[in-house]
């Protein structure tokens, strides 16, 4: 059996993962164990689809223990980096192999890297979302043959009856091209960063258009921004209670541009929807995306960068749409290996090692 902790609150890319995980054991009638934080996201959603989720009390490490105390766990998995102390601590009492899901875009604490890398001897294998992460994990001194690389998984995109590609793009002018981004509430997206490098290319192109998709604080920061400004009648803003992939369908360029992180799940839905893109090289979007292969990456906070991109991607239609092609293949390869195999094969790898010791 397998024990599953997680202590993230809110619903993010991983913890998508992670619940599409426990759903393929449940088919495959793999025995599991998941605890999470009471009120999270995963805990109502892993009910939904009836998945049994206990929930992280005080004095955690001695409830667990009670439960699980007849029953043979194989491998613990934590989930994230608040997890992993209780995770170590049941290492001891269960006598199960760790694993721990290494997320550098959710640690911004550089105390909390530095903690991760000195707790690392206890734990038998790490699980990165991209090949930066673990260069990362080398460089501060873990050993290369504990770590795994497994890029994010997504199961299916947003479907609609109708096609709205067509919908939106007949209420625009006629012969514009759509550059866009979406603003999902509190996702750290540099919106200021795209206004800029919006007026550098306007200068030279004035049938773009440029959409924002979002929701939150930062649309109406957002609207502050653009007030006087020239380009702001190029702008189309679309807030409220939206359909995020519907309107990346209709964009002929996507953005996403990330402070911190990157919104994973809209990259994914440019890529499923044959939309170029361009993105910040922050959190997974190095993962994602190999550049000039499958988009184009650029550094955070550089207007130029941006502006030099988005030129480049105007002006070459040919490259524009090998982009888009190679990202629409990169996610068909990436889902020809199921979630639940490729997990398996990194659980049967760690329990192999951890019997050697």
């Amino acid at each position: 059996m397998h024990l599953h902790v997680t202590t993230t609150t809110e619903w993010n890319i991983y913890q998508e993962q992670l619940l599409l995980l426990l759903s393929a054991m449940k088919e495959e009638n793999q025995e599991f164990v998941l605890y999470a934080t009471p009120g999270a996201e995963i805990v109502k959603r892993a009910v939904s689809v009836g998945i049994v989720c206990r929930e992280l009390k005080t004095f955690s490490l001695l409830n667990i223990t009670k439960s699980l105390k007849h029953t043979p766990i194989d491998v613990i998995h934590s989930h994230d980096f608040r997890a992993l102390k209780l995770c170590i601590a049941l290492k001891g009492v269960l006598k199960a192999p760790l694993v721990y899901s290494y997320r550098p875009e959710q640690i911004a604490d550089k105390g909390m890297i530095n903690r991760t890398v000195l707790r690392s001897k206890r734990v038998d294998r790490f699980i990165c979302s991209c090949s930066e992460a673990k260069t990362e994990m080398i460089i501060k001194g873990v050993p290369v043959d504990k770590i795994s690389v497994l890029r994010p998984f997504i199961n299916g995109m947003e479907q609609s009856q109708v096609n709205p590609k067509h919908i939106i793009k007949n209420s625009l002018p006629p012969h514009s091209f759509l550059i866009g981004t979406v603003a999902p509430l509190e996702d750290g997206s540099d919106l200021t960063t795209i206004i800029r490098a919006a007026e550098i290319v306007l200068k030279n192109k004035r049938d773009l258009l440029f959409m924002i998709v979002g929701q939150g604080k930062q649309m109406k920061e957002l609207n502050q921004a653009l007030f006087n400004r020239k380009v702001r009648e190029r702008f189309i803003l679309e807030t409220g209670n939206v359909n995020y992939y519907e309107y990346i369908t209709a964009m002929d360029l996507f953005i996403s541009s990330g402070k911190v992180v990157s919104p994973t799940f809209r990259l994914v839905d440019a890529f499923k929807s044959k939309v170029a893109c361009i993105a910040t090289a922050v959190g997974i979007a190095p993962g994602l995306i190999t550049n000039r292969k499958n988009g184009v990456l650029i550094p955070k906070k550089d207007h130029h960068a941006m502006s030099q991109a988005i030129e480049l991607l105007i002006n070459d239609y040919e490259l524009r749409n090998e982009l888009a092609e190679a990202g629409y293949k990169y996610i068909e390869d990436l889902q020809e290996t199921p979630l639940f195999v490729r997990y398996t094969e990194l659980y049967n790898l760690t329990l192999e090692t951890y019997s050697a010791d």
